[in-house]
């Protein structure tokens, strides 16, 4: 979970349902030209592998298909502490 100016944006959550499922892999898979010329919350949540280039690339979407139930298990440990 990251705090963005003025959105919230939650790492991994490419179709902003709220929840890092299969869904997310596939958007990405399916949008990932358009996602990474885009500027707003969608690109950051997109871009999960944590590289410094700050781009949305197939990387992010093999990486998302690899953690993605890591990443939801992080998410929802973090959510219960607050």
């Amino acid at each position: 979970f990251v705090k963005v100016d003025t959105f919230d944006v939650t790492l991994g959550d490419v179709n902003g349902d709220g929840r890092v499922t299969t869904a997310d892999t596939s958007f990405l898979a399916k949008n990932r030209s358009a996602l990474a010329s885009s500027a707003g919350a969608d690109k950051l949540a997109a871009n999960v592998n944590g590289d410094a280039r700050h781009t949305v690339t197939t990387a992010d979407t093999t990486y998302l298909a690899q953690k993605r139930s890591v990443i939801a298990t992080l998410q929802t440990s973090i959510a219960a502490t607050y």
